[in-house]
């Protein structure tokens, strides 16, 4: 860390602002070592330190694949493009130009054994969630693009499945989109990448065309001690797990319903966009197809949320333990059974809370008495049925 700190001061890097710091579970923090009044800089890094997927374009045989994966998006692009740079220049003599980013690289993690991708037995872990079907398709289409990676570009036989799994990991969770001189890029911003998330974070960041350089502001005054710490983006639970290897406890659980006819998530609003998407879904099989968008009586309402209630019940099912036995067993093992069975347990609790909403519209339905107790189950029968 003493070469990577040398590094960016030779590069004219202020960091008398910051202390990096060792955490928990391996990790490491930034932390303030003065106290930095709002609207301050925390710390500026120069547009030559700044690997982006221009950067990467600089060599025509990674320029090319804009035609090889014509199929994926940009930002899937971009951070194959990075990825493989990347790779490259830390191998190979001559590709960083003008800049050795080795200090840089030689600070990058070894292993990613929190990355759900690089499970294996683990992944018994989140028995019963799609999640598994959905990691195990992640390691499928990275497997893929290895593949034709090694069949296109020169040389990039040297590299094995796990060196580019661990480099593609690495850009996925750790670049950054900064309009640069009015493009907009995917960036990896050394230093910068080392900041954890949070959802109040006291810092911004943009690109400062003006200085030519990534910039990090203080939102509030921020004392001496406390972590810098970032935002990566209000995200499900899920996808932070996904991507980044951690949980939020308290942010937003989905669950992935695949029915024959029906593929999407939904969450534990019964008037969200996702919820409504599945309620129309059965809705229109009510009418033979025909698409049906809206409430058309009790009748037709009563057998859709009967049909919800008996899919959640078998999904339900799937999983091998109850939400008693997650709640009870996530703080007792490793971080990486910790992370899944707090997922497991979240997907348990929306699935249990979303059957006794069902359960209180079905009696409302069926002209019983009730007690209205969430406000969503409240909206949706007002909207629905009380002003019809």
């Amino acid at each position: 860390m003493e070469k990577l700190l040398g590094w960016l001061k030779q590069n004219n890097v202020n960091i008398d602002n910051l202390k990096i710091i060792n955490q928990q579970n391996k990790e490491r923090g930034v932390v303030s070592a003065k106290n930095i009044t709002q609207g301050n800089f925390v710390f500026l890094i120069p547009q030559h330190l700044i690997i982006t997927n221009k950067t990467a374009d600089s060599i025509l045989e990674i320029c090319n694949l804009n035609n090889t994966f014509s199929d994926k998006s940009e930002t899937e692009l971009n951070i194959i493009k990075i990825t493989v740079f990347m790779l490259f220049a830390e191998e190979f003599d001559g590709i960083m130009q003008d800049v050795d980013w080795t200090p840089y690289f030689d600070t990058l993690p070894e292993t990613l054994e929190h990355i759900p991708i690089f499970w294996d037995k683990e992944l018994d872990f989140l028995k019963g969630s799609y999640l598994v079907e959905r990691i195990k398709e992640r390691k499928r289409f990275i497997r893929e693009e290895y593949r034709i990676l090694k069949r296109v570009v020169p040389d990039f036989d040297q590299f094995n499945l796990y060196e580019y799994q661990r480099m593609r990991s690495l850009v996925s969770s750790r670049n950054f989109k900064l309009t640069m001189h009015n493009d907009v890029v995917s960036a990896m911003v050394p230093f910068a990448d080392m900041l954890n998330h949070s959802n109040t974070c006291q810092t911004r960041w943009s690109y400062n065309n003006e200085l030519k350089s990534y910039q990090m502001l203080a939102k509030t005054n921020i004392s001496v001690g406390d972590e810098i710490l970032d935002s990566y983006g209000i995200k499900p639970m899920d996808n932070y797990f996904m991507f980044y290897g951690f949980v939020l406890p308290y942010s937003e659980v989905r669950l992935y319903l695949k029915l024959r006819d029906f593929k999407g998530y939904i969450n534990g609003d019964i008037n969200s966009s996702q919820f409504i998407s599945l309620l129309n879904f059965f809705r229109s099989k009510q009418n033979k197809n025909y698409y049906i968008n809206h409430y058309q009586n009790k009748d037709n309402e009563l057998v859709c949320f009967e049909q919800i209630f008996k899919i959640l019940k078998q999904v339900k099912k799937k999983y091998p333990h109850t939400k008693r036995y997650y709640d009870n067993h996530k703080n007792t093992s490793n971080q990486n059974k910790k992370n899944a069975y707090t997922i497991i347990a979240g997907e348990l609790n929306l699935i249990d809370t979303l059957l006794e909403k069902i359960i209180i519209i079905v009696k409302y339905l069926n002209n019983r008495k009730v007690d209205l107790k969430y406000s969503d189950v409240e909206k949706y029968i007002l909207d629905n049925i009380t002003r019809q």
